[in-house]
């Protein structure tokens, strides 16, 4: 099961859970799914068949038009929004953000959320400095990338949220890369119809400067890859794209990315073992 459905079955399951007993000699209350919602615990296994049902009707699991877009600044294909950024690292106020956008290419009538896998890959023979150091617990630099998730009236463009949903970031960092694993999820009676033809603002990733003039790192150059990505167009109808404008810069041109087009760079990653217990 994929990351997106098992979390909205935790949220549907712990809805479940969580209603007052009914007292006795009440009817047992309708189970059925109306407009994507649910009621009642016997609803869970239907709705899951009924997922896979139309699953198969779909001929399953596909996205061949849709598109991931990277940008500095602001979103993909609006004003000021750049596929290279030259950080001021002097300065510890500052912060570069970068917008996660995607053209789905197909409607869907409940969206229910996105994984992502977003890398920062060192380039040439170079290795992270410590100003790349980001996770939380025992990072040199810990804390100083944040991911803001929507919706909020200041991230430009459409999003798909029309409510807060659950979302989580995790740093995986190696030598040489440092990958942060993206998952917001919406239970389907918060999830919103997509139109097939609008590109969607779905997050944005800022890094901040604090402790940049201590560590070295922040000026060195970085490829910055939207490696993969899988979305709920509905529950359990969550494919993957790794295609369209996925590549940005970050201390350097744009033309230090080159070496990161193909998909064999992706595959070579390996995370960073579990500390042996």
């Amino acid at each position: 099961m994929t990351r997106l459905s098992m979390l909205l079955l935790l949220a549907l399951a712990g809805r479940a859970s969580a209603q007052a007993p009914a007292p006795a000699g009440t009817p047992p209350p309708d189970s059925t799914v109306h407009a994507g919602r649910t009621s009642g615990t016997g609803s869970l296994q239907r709705l899951m068949a009924e997922a896979d049902s139309l699953l198969k009707l779909r001929g399953g699991s596909h996205a061949e038009n849709a598109q991931l877009y990277l940008a500095w600044n602001t979103p993909w294909g609006m004003k000021r929004a750049e596929r290279t950024r030259m950080p001021g690292c002097a300065d510890s106020t500052a912060s570069d953000t970068l917008y996660l956008s995607f053209y789905p290419g197909r409607s869907a009538r409940h969206f229910t959320g996105f994984t992502g896998d977003l890398d920062f890959l060192a380039t040439g023979q170079d290795t992270l400095g410590p100003w790349w150091h980001m996770e939380s617990k025992g990072g040199e630099n810990g804390g100083n990338i944040q991911v803001d998730w929507g919706p909020l009236p200041d991230i430009p463009g459409p999003q798909p949220w029309q409510a807060p949903g659950h979302g989580f970031a995790i740093l995986e960092r190696t030598p040489s890369a440092m990958r942060l694993r993206l998952l917001f999820a919406l239970t389907l009676d918060n999830a919103v119809r997509l139109d097939s033809t609008v590109t969607y603002t779905l997050c944005r990733v800022v890094v901040r400067h604090r402790r940049s003039a201590r560590l070295a790192g922040c000026g060195q150059p970085v490829c910055v890859k939207w490696t993969r990505a899988t979305f709920g167009f509905e529950l359990k109808d969550e494919p993957e794209v790794r295609r369209g404008e996925r590549l940005v810069s970050y201390g350097g041109p744009w033309s230090i990315c080159e070496p990161f087009h193909d998909e064999p760079s992706t595959r070579a990653w390996k995370p960073k073992p579990p500390p042996s217990k």
